[in-house]
């Protein structure tokens, strides 16, 4: 007999539970955001490439890169390794403003028929910096310190034209030491993101 009542108690039990407090609203501080890492939530955009929220190209160090119009390669570019409180070797280098010196080491070349592009030139060193839990850094990565770290020859172009190649680093200015780094030339064809710290290739 003392079976069968507990046995009869369940569903009400269930019921009970269904009828309960409503679930919290989105709004509510102690439920989590759908994406918590601003980093780590990515998406396969119409052209099977891998993009975070931002829209960005996700693109690993090493990994060569680029974009073209109309079918033609118009950049090609590759990040070859990313340091993080990289040491300066200009005499006179300055602290960083924000925090840390962020190296990114890279190859770029630019085809010819980028002189057809609307915006026929190509800035390799338009970065913005995000943290890992996604938030965006005020202001730019590139500070007066930045300027001062390394030998002029030792940077690379921060504006190059068609048919031109180069090999050099940017050298930023960030608030943490790690997190994303997202390249956008405001030529509207394409962006592109890094994550930090990262190794140089093959080591």
């Amino acid at each position: 007999m003392k079976n069968r009542l507990l046995l009869a108690a369940v569903p009400l039990l269930l019921l009970t539970g269904c009828g309960g407090e409503p679930a919290p609203a989105a709004s509510d501080p102690n439920v989590p955001p759908a994406t918590s890492d601003g980093s780590d939530s990515t998406d396969s955009g119409s052209d099977g490439m891998e993009r975070s929220d931002r829209g960005a190209l996700i693109v690993e160090v090493g990994e060569p890169t680029g974009y073209s119009v109309d079918g033609t390669q118009i950049v090609d570019l590759v990040v070859t390794s990313i340091e993080v409180d990289a040491a300066c070797t200009e005499e006179g280098a300055l602290p960083p403003e924000n925090g840390h010196f962020v190296v990114v080491n890279m190859e770029v070349a630019t085809a010819p028929e980028l002189i057809n592009d609307k915006n026929p030139y190509f800035m390799p060193n338009m970065f913005t910096a995000i943290a890992e839990n996604g938030t965006l850094m005020n202001g730019s990565p590139l500070s007066n310190a930045t300027y001062a770290c390394l030998a002029p020859n030792m940077m690379i172009p921060g504006n190059m034209g068609p048919g031109q190649r180069a090999v050099g680093s940017v050298v930023l200015d960030v608030a943490t030491p790690t997190g994303v780094l997202m390249l956008d030339d405001f030529a509207d064809n394409e962006n592109w993101e890094w994550e930090y710290p990262s190794a140089v290739v093959g080591s």
